[in-house]
């Protein structure tokens, strides 16, 4: 019987110990016990609490392991990724047979002129950010970091790429003439290499908490080649013609849900499976038909799934191919984009349909509204086929969720959440820097928690124990107070880090010269002799690092600028910064 690693569990129950409410407590009886799936099912809802401090604390502990990989509980993951994709193709199945009427026009039986009204108002929004559709050769394709269809996660480097067979789908066949213009296409006809034909994406899934996964597709190489430069593109026009900036909406949208907790002004949105529900129809139906035939060209529209996945029953090594309901699956180069821009259109027309002026925040699946407009939103949502998620959204109360940030009354109260064992120093660092954090915004400070940080440092060995430094450095420093950084000299503008220093390389002496030539082409600096692979690294290692932030200065800096103005040019603090308000500290001037 599997069990918990030792010190994960001995951390585990130290914090539940710590956060000593009867929720916790009972938690650590069922770590005691070895209640795995008990303890990977358990959450709480800030609707069930009246004050931050309570539900913080219930839910600091409830989310302590839900995220742990190593949980060794009975789940079966990966049939609950195929049981939440089949789920999903089932209800695009119904949205599709539900829009169908609206493809075939007013004579059909169905056909409501009202909801037709609202589906042309919605066609025009994305119409007025997308504009006309750009042709294969304006676009900028560009290869992904992580494996295809034709090639395996094990060997998935921009080289590994451009030696093996590129596969496409049939009705990309056009991408062809564009294709072989390329520097991967040009080496690939050199080398004899054809592409193959492929019926579409092939099922896989990806780690998603201690329960299940979340089901993804692998592309073929020459469709995602070509999404990505799609996706690239709507998010180019998002940004400039609607003001949805995709590049920095996560820090957007929890300085959103932060105002919102406090005044309730707007609204946190969160959908289920919502890649898994954009259906073929419902894109039919709203892009333009010149967008659409591009979209429609790169998708997959099949799916390769092991048969043993669909039924138990079939032999292990079965394959079978499963005609998609759904649009394009998460894998696809361009689904987070054109979920973003669906998703705004009709969440920004319902709005204003019921006279909201507010602006809506759209990130994937992510929305941010008015709340007085969430029951017309919602019931939009709903009829194009997607299902709001209860626990995630939330429209009125003093709670708001939004891109991973968890707020009440404006205070942070996201949970810290375990992910990896700490069997690495590198681990180690992250995990102490994540119960700091959680001791200062549960309690003031990390002193309910200091001995358990304290453990976990003494874990640590002594040189990486001295990296300590700002949390603007993240997880290669211990984040600390001021006066216990590590600094590695009496000049204080550097301190030591715990890094990457050593990561796999693939060399390149076996691919061919036109490979490398291609490669230098695409930017990847093929001087060295090799390339890194995803998640090349290895090894870690002390060394020193900057601490230049936006809130000092060196001194040197600062007297340049005095030189030249009594009052202070500088655009790190502003036009009128006055310099008597700088502290002075050994070589280094702190600006409050």
């Amino acid at each position: 019987m599997e069990t918990l690693s030792l010190d994960v569990k001995c951390f585990a129950s130290d914090v539940l110990q710590a956060i000593g409410t009867p929720y916790a407590l009972g938690l650590q009886m069922q770590l005691e016990a070895g209640e795995w799936d008990s303890i990977a099912k358990r959450k709480v809802h800030p609707r069930d609490y009246t004050s931050a401090q309570e539900y913080f604390l219930d839910a600091s502990a409830a989310s302590l392991l839900r995220k742990y990989r190593g949980l060794p509980t009975s789940f079966d993951r990966s049939a609950s990724a195929v049981s939440d994709w089949l789920a999903g193709e089932s209800d695009c199945y119904r949205t599709n047979e539900r829009l169908n009427p609206y493809l075939e026009g007013e004579t059909h039986p169905s056909w409501n002129k009202d909801v037709w009204s609202h589906i042309v108002a919605i066609r025009k929004k994305i119409l007025s950010v997308l504009g006309f559709a750009p042709r294969y050769g304006e676009l900028n394709p560009r290869h992904g970091p992580g494996a295809t269809f034709s090639d395996k996660s094990t060997r998935a480097t921009l080289a590994d790429k451009m030696e093996n067979s590129a596969s496409l789908t049939t009705a990309a066949i056009w991408l062809l003439f564009d294709w072989v213009g390329t520097a991967w296409g040009r080496e690939a006809t050199a080398r004899g290499c054809n592409p193959v034909f492929v019926r579409g994406n092939r099922f896989s899934t990806a780690p998603k908490d201690a329960t299940k996964d979340r089901p993804i597709g692998m592309e073929p190489s020459i469709n995602v080649f070509y999404q990505l430069a799609i996706g690239k593109e709507i998010i180019r026009r998002l940004r400039s013609r609607a003001g949805i900036d995709l590049d920095t909406g996560q820090d957007i949208h929890k300085e959103l849900a932060r105002k919102a907790s406090s005044d309730g002004v707007f609204a946190t949105l969160d959908l289920k499976n919502a890649s898994g529900t954009v259906a073929y129809n419902l894109v039919r139906l709203l892009m333009p038909p010149q967008w659409f035939t591009l979209l429609r060209e790169l998708r997959s529209p099949s799916t390769l799934i092991d048969g043993h996945l669909l039924n138990p029953s079939i032999v292990s090594g079965d394959h079978r191919w499963k005609k998609l309901e759904q649009f394009s699956s998460m894998g696809n180069g361009f689904t987070f984009e054109l979920e973003t821009l669906i998703f705004w259109a009709i969440t920004s027309h319902s709005c204003e349909s019921t006279g909201s002026s507010g602006k809506v925040y759209v990130f994937g699946d992510d929305i941010i509204c008015e709340s007085r407009s969430v029951t017309a939103v919602t019931a939009a949502l709903r009829f194009f086929g997607f299902t709001l998620n209860e626990d995630k959204s939330f429209a009125d109360g003093h709670f708001k969720e939004s891109c991973g940030g968890d707020f009440w009354d404006g205070r942070p109260v996201r949970p810290f959440f375990l992910k990896e064992s700490l069997d690495e120093p590198h681990k180690l660092i992250a995990a102490a820097n994540g119960i700091r954090r959680l001791g200062q915004d549960l309690f003031g400070s990390d002193r309910p928690f200091v001995r358990i940080h304290d453990a976990i440092l003494r874990a640590l060995p002594l040189r990486v124990r001295r990296c300590r430094g700002p949390k603007d450095l993240g997880d290669i420093v211990i984040h600390s107070d001021e006066a216990s950084y590590g600094w590695t000299s009496s000049c204080h503008d550097r301190v030591w880090c715990y890094r990457p220093v050593s990561h796999r390389k693939v060399s390149l002496g076996t691919f061919s010269p036109g490979t490398v030539h291609a490669l230098g082409l695409y930017g990847e600096e093929v001087s060295k002799g090799f390339i890194n692979p995803r998640d090349s690294v290895i090894g870690y290692a002390v060394r020193k690092v900057y601490v230049y932030g936006t809130d000092w200065l060196p001194v040197v800096h600062i007297r340049r600028f005095r030189e030249q103005d009594p009052v202070l040019t500088c655009p790190q603090v502003g036009p009128s910064y006055d310099p008597a308000i700088c502290r002075v500290v050994k070589r280094r001037v702190l600006v409050n």
